[in-house]
């Protein structure tokens, strides 16, 4: 993915802010923002599993001229997008007196699992979904924290009854490209990978970010060329 071009090359300038809100999970614990995108096609929000980015990436360049000129729909997109400005810029961190020139310090937050949205079907249990909601409320409350953890890109599973009436499992990988995750590129304009020497031979993994609000969360993916297939998976 190149950083430097539009991820949906589709938007008209005006409703051009609705990429940065797609990217951002802010909207998955705020209605009005999950509503702005719905306002779209309400069918078409459905069928993407209300997943912003596959639905922008899957709409006809009519229904978003329509929405461009539409000025209730501009209406809401304005207020939306002011109120997630504010809040990713800090303007509104006044909770817990972090305002954002005294907060020049981060707090590490290691978790081996996140559950996050349904659109990022990372394997979570119970306490990968508690790691989630602590991202989303140190967001709300200003809090300058970094998480890190690891990519389960399979975690996920449908479940369905045969003609036979036995239970069937039907996984669901992470589609990286319509999913608001992205990798972590270095200098060199490649995704930064980084080696851990705590087995031999040492685990090599490449790192993806997920923005959760103001939260940076940057997962370990060892699923890459440079591994064994043990490692891979």
């Amino acid at each position: 993915m190149n950083p430097a071009q539009p991820l949906f090359p589709g938007l008209p300038a005006r409703l051009a802010g609705l990429e940065e809100l797609a990217e951002n999970l802010w909207w998955s614990w705020h209605p009005r923002a999950r509503m702005l995108f719905k306002l779209l096609d309400r069918q078409a929000w459905k069928q993407s599993g209300h997943n912003p980015d596959r639905m922008l990436r899957d709409l006809p360049g009519e229904v978003l001229t329509a929405a461009a000129a539409n000025a209730d729909y501009l209406r809401v997109y304005d207020e939306v997008r002011a109120e997630f400005r504010a809040h990713v810029t800090g303007q509104h961190c006044s909770y817990l007196g972090f305002v954002p020139e005294d907060r020049n310090f981060a707090v590490a937050y290691f978790s081996a699992e996140y559950g996050l949205h349904r659109s990022l079907p990372f394997y979570a249990g119970g306490l990968g979904f508690l790691a989630g909601d602590h991202l989303k409320e140190c967001s709300d409350l200003c809090i300058p924290l970094v998480a890190v953890g690891f990519m389960y890109p399979e975690g996920y599973l449908r479940q369905r009854l045969g003609d036979d009436g036995w239970q069937e499992n039907r996984d669901e990988p992470l589609d990286r490209d319509a999913a608001a995750i992205t990798r972590v590129v270095g200098d060199d304009g490649r995704q930064v990978v980084v080696r851990v020497p705590l087995m031999d031979p040492p685990v090599a993994v490449a790192v993806w970010k997920v923005n959760v609000g103001q939260i940076p969360l940057y997962l370990l993916d060892s699923d890459i060329p440079q591994n064994d297939p043990a490692s891979r998976g």
